[in-house]
């Protein structure tokens, strides 16, 4: 059986920038941007056609979060790029 999972990958270089509790709620709201924006997106649909099929495995099984660091700016876009490539979704969230 496969179980969906959210990967979160926080820039470990911020901690000491921001500080704990502003890191932890960039990945809170990290971890809801893809419901939300899909939501926001279709607002008149009932949530399961509103959503992709990814999103609706994570929401129908566990939320499971997987969360990650990386040292730097440059490993999380080295990251991302090495996503992208392999077809996975990711994003970057400000």
């Amino acid at each position: 059986m496969t179980i969906a999972a959210q990967y979160i990958v926080v820039r470990k270089d911020l901690a000491t920038k921001y500080g704990l509790g502003v890191l932890a709620a960039q990945a809170a709201h990290a971890s809801v941007a893809p419901l939300t924006s899909q939501l926001r997106g279709n607002l008149d649909a009932p949530v399961r056609e509103a959503i992709d099929r990814f999103t609706r495995e994570w929401v129908e099984g566990t939320f499971r979060k997987i969360v990650l660091e990386a040292e730097s700016e440059q490993d999380l876009l080295s990251l991302m790029e090495r996503l992208r490539s392999g077809r996975l979704f990711g994003r970057i969230a400000p």
